[in-house]
């Protein structure tokens, strides 16, 4: 958000935002501080909420059938984390809430 336009609401509901990111952090499982600190990428909450597109699914059947790269065979899935966390995912990001907004 920092280097992107932000609507004026953004500015003026900014303490209501970090109050709804503090909830959220705290409503979440999230890897252990030792983990997040031998990241490779840096000492960071890893997380993508919604469904990795690079994370396929593929079946039996395609495999026997030798359609591995037929595009609408790959179904994009959830990682650990968001498997982990989609009950809170789904309430924080709901219609009405500030997530959704933001999103």
């Amino acid at each position: 958000m920092v280097r992107s336009f932000r609507p004026p609401w953004v500015d003026a509901s900014m303490h209501d935002i970090i109050k709804e990111v503090d909830c959220f952090m705290k409503a979440c499982t999230w890897e252990s501080s030792e983990a997040r600190a031998g990241n490779n990428r840096g000492h960071h909450f890893f997380c993508i909420a919604g469904p990795d597109r690079q994370n396929k699914q593929v079946n039996f059947h395609q495999v026997i059938t030798l359609q591995l790269h037929e595009p609408s065979q790959q179904i994009p899935n959830l990682r650990p984390w968001g498997r982990k966390n989609k009950k809170v995912v789904d309430e924080f990001f709901s219609k009405g809430r500030l997530f959704a907004r933001i999103k």
